[in-house]
């Protein structure tokens, strides 16, 4: 693994109507920002991608919208990544890893922040809906101290740029 690419879903709509956390679908601001983060994640989408999908409605839906910016690459949607701590999201990534260039997690908080936070200690401590982190693995390992290589949120993007991480 070269890239690891944490993705945290796009805004979710909490006024949907919906019975429960689960089926909350993506709302229409979700819907403007997810692009954005989509195009931005191109270039780091090399190789051999796979993406690592909760189950939950607006993730799925967060992989959808994105989908037509990236290029084919293999989805996998993983239940036990719905409502995931940090040490549950890394042996999710650690157990797929073999033989896999790029691995995108779409996923929630705060499970997703904290799992950045113990890879990266200097990165942002919370990751926003249609968050991305990319982290550089030097070695193909998930660890501490993993180079940070892009921090997207569809604001930085609007105001021009990622100012807080550098790029490869």
């Amino acid at each position: 693994m070269r890239h690891l690419i944490l993705l945290r879903h796009a805004k979710s709509d909490w006024f949907s109507g919906v019975s429960t956390d689960f089926e909350r679908p993506v709302s229409k601001r979700g819907q403007r920002d997810l692009p954005l983060i989509a195009a931005a994640l191109r270039p780091y989408l090399t190789g051999k991608v796979l993406c690592l999908i909760s189950s939950a409605l607006r993730t799925r839906q967060t992989f959808d919208l994105g989908a037509s910016y990236w290029p084919k690459m293999t989805s996998i949607y993983e239940d036990s990544l719905y409502e995931a701590s940090a040490p549950k999201i890394s042996n999710v990534i650690e157990k797929a890893a073999a033989d896999i260039d790029t691995i995108m997690v779409i996923a929630h908080n705060p499970g997703l922040s904290m799992l950045l936070h113990h890879l990266q200690p200097d990165s942002p401590l919370h990751m926003p809906t249609s968050c991305a982190c990319v982290l550089n693995s030097e070695n193909g390992q998930v660890h501490p101290n993993m180079p940070l290589i892009a921090f997207l949120t569809p604001k930085l993007l609007k105001e021009g740029g990622d100012k807080n991480a550098s790029t490869e």
